[in-house]
Formats: C-alpha cells, sequence, structure tokens
C-alpha cells in the first residue's frame, strides 16, 4: 500500500493515459479530504489538472489523420 496523498501509477504518456490519470488523482482526492487529508488532497487535485493541461497540448498538437478512401 502505498502513503497517504502518493498519486496514483501513471501508466502511459497519451492523451488518454493522461486523462484516466486525471480521473484517478481526482477520486483518490475525494478519499483523502473524507479522511482528514486536505493537503495531500490539494497535491492530488493539482496534478489532475496538470495531466488534463498536458492532455489537451498532446491532442492539439497530435496530427490529424483522413478517413482512409474506399
Amino acid at each position: 500500500m502505498t502513503a497517504p496523498g502518493a498519486a496514483p501509477p501513471l501508466r502511459g504518456h497519451t492523451a488518454w493515459h493522461l486523462l484516466r490519470f486525471a480521473i484517478a488523482c481526482r477520486s483518490s482526492a475525494i478519499v483523502l479530504d473524507l479522511q482528514g487529508h486536505p493537503d495531500h488532497a490539494t497535491h492530488l487535485r493539482a496534478l489532475a489538472t496538470a495531466s488534463d493541461n498536458r492532455a489537451a497540448q498532446r491532442t492539439a498538437a497530435a496530427p490529424v489523420s483522413l478517413p482512409r478512401a474506399a
């Protein structure tokens, strides 16, 4: 088991992985708030926001692939 406030594992660096990481951080932050660890919860929310921002940057920078003609 990890220490209170430890971020969940990040399994990849694609936009999808970053968004899933943000969701996991926010979920963990809710639990930490309920358990009386507001400082750790705030840290996880900051990680979630940073992850959302990074995912948005990756999505904006991703090349657009056109559908193939049949």
